[in-house]
């Protein structure tokens, strides 16, 4: 029942619990979605893709990053769209922005065509870890770089575990691994103390 919950919330935001959550992933999210574009390193130019857009705080944040740029998103979720289509109704106007209804395993785009792929707290609803990882891989020009941010906590081996909602718990040495199968070196991890949470990023530049 929890599980249900959390991903209408937050997973697949629909009805009641879709619109609440996402007002609150508009007020809680700013930190670890500014994290996650600092260490992305978007030049002016880029094409860059969100997988899991949310509410559109992050697109918001990172519009400033890629004036002469195009920026797309995904996300699966009607209420979702409706959110982030209203935050950033100007850039959509402008041509500067695109938002599309897509899962992160399965991207409407073809290889290769961004510059940047970004991804902030949706790694817990992913089912297969390995798919949508592929995806963003298969999607980004060689020399591109991914960046992954989520919360996580320590265990006492030393590694960080994310909690899934959707399938298998991971750590975060697992989807690094995952990440070199990919194509990806170096994979970097960067950890943050941000008020209530420990957030975590990994940044894998791609080597095609």
């Amino acid at each position: 029942m929890l599980r249900q919950l959390l991903f209408a919330a937050f997973g697949v935001p629909t009805g009641l619990p879709g619109r609440i959550g996402g007002r609150l992933m508009s007020a809680l999210n700013r930190n670890i979605n500014a994290f996650a574009i600092d260490l992305l390193a978007a030049q002016p130019t880029h094409r860059v893709l969100e997988v899991g857009y949310g509410p559109g705080t992050a697109l918001a944040l990172l519009a400033a990053r890629v004036a002469d740029g195009r920026m797309v998103g995904v996300d699966p979720s009607h209420e979702m769209a409706r959110q982030a289509s209203r935050r950033n109704r100007q850039l959509l106007r402008r041509g500067r922005l695109a938002l599309a209804l897509a899962k992160a395993e399965r991207l409407p785009f073809a290889a290769q065509q961004f510059d940047r792929v970004y991804s902030v707290n949706t790694i817990y609803f992913w089912p297969v870890l390995h798919d949508a990882l592929a995806e963003s891989a298969r999607v980004l020009r060689p020399g591109g770089r991914a960046v992954l941010a989520f919360r996580a906590r320590p265990l006492a081996s030393g590694d960080l575990l994310i909690r899934s909602v959707c399938g298998p718990d991971s750590t975060v040495a697992q989807v690094a691994q995952c990440l070199h199968a990919l194509g990806f070196d170096p994979v970097r991890t960067e950890v943050r103390k941000l008020p209530f949470i420990t957030a975590v990023a990994l940044v894998a530049d791609h080597t095609g």
